[in-house]
């Protein structure tokens, strides 16, 4: 059944992504877009924000966004809850991060499925063979990532705004069993309600697969998400955030971890160097050996990550944002 759909990113306290990500949006897409910013983020995107096809979404004046963004990914569970629960006005929601890089287009396959009679589309978040360790939701059915998805959002039950707000955040869900991540409670909702899934290929959005496996073909995708349509770098929008706003003395494991992510993001994509040179840690160097302990888990990215990751991108066609 074909619905009208709603495109949606955010760069609240990241406006600087959105140069670079839009701008691979556009060259691949001819969708409008929201954007779900500040005032300070529409002075960092600059001109991209004057496309024609893009819809700004200024929240400065809401101080609830402010206050929310300021403790992290609640904020961006406000804006997902907003645009679910009002602005998109039961239409499918389709969802990109500003730290996603289009190779291809990958929206048009979304809507394609939707169209079809899915409900929900993105690339799996595996439960059975999830890699936290986590044995205690293996019984439980796969649900979707969310830095590219569609969700026909008719199949949602109705909660009340705040409860829901907490289910965007992966801290609620109906259901009564623990979720592993961001939005997870609304997609289990949704599957209790009859949601039919569709799983996009890991070959082409990264990300693990099913058995939660990261060999795809790509070796970024070992430490990030990547395939042949699109790469997601995850964490850098936190990790800008955090590097713009000051470090403190005490910071934590996230904000670590997403410095690194901000680092390489701004060298590979900014052409900008970071100050940020904690040693480069994988797997097997704390005894995480999954995918043999390949995976880079924290700290600044060595030469090899970067090479990957440029010759994943392949720049051709993609500005360097000085």
């Amino acid at each position: 059944m074909k619905r009208e759909n709603y495109i949606f990113t955010e760069g609240f306290n990241c406006g600087r992504l959105l140069g670079p990500c839009l701008e691979s949006y556009f060259k691949h897409h001819d969708h409008d877009v929201h954007v779900i910013l500040s005032d300070e983020d529409i002075q960092e995107a600059g001109d991209i924000l004057n496309h024609e096809k893009v819809h700004i979404i200024n929240v400065s004046s809401d101080p609830n966004f402010n206050r929310m963004w300021s403790i992290g990914h609640h904020g961006t569970a406000l804006a997902f809850a907003s645009v679910i629960k009002m602005w998109a006005n039961r239409k499918n929601v389709i969802h990109f991060d500003s730290d996603v890089i289009f190779k291809d287009n990958c929206i048009d396959q979304i809507i394609s499925y939707l169209d079809e009679g899915y409900d929900v589309v993105g690339p799996p978040r595996p439960y059975k063979n999830n890699l936290c360790n986590n044995d205690d939701v293996r019984m439980y059915d796969d649900v979707i990532m969310t830095y590219a998805f569609g969700i026909n959002t008719n199949i949602i039950p109705d909660y009340p705004f705040d409860y829901f707000i907490q289910m965007c955040a992966g801290f609620a869900n109906p259901l009564g069993h623990t979720v592993l991540d961001f939005f997870d409670g609304v997609v289990f909702a949704a599957l209790e309600n009859g949601a039919k899934i569709k799983y996009l290929k890991t070959e082409e959005y990264g990300g693990p697969d099913s058995e939660g496996s990261r060999y795809n073909g790509y070796e970024s995708n070992l430490h990030f998400d990547c395939g042949s349509k699109i790469i997601h770098f995850g964490g850098v929008g936190s990790g800008y955030a955090f590097d713009k706003s000051g470090r403190s003395e005490n910071q934590n494991a996230y904000k670590v971890w997403a410095l690194g992510r901000w680092k390489l993001y701004a060298e590979v994509i900014l052409d900008e160097e970071i100050d940020f040179n904690d040693p480069t840690v994988y797997g097997k160097d704390i005894g995480v050996l999954d995918h043999e302990g390949k995976r880079w888990c924290k700290g600044a990215p060595d030469k090899e990550i970067t090479e990957s990751v440029l010759k994943d991108l392949s720049l051709d066609g993609i500005t360097q944002h000085h």
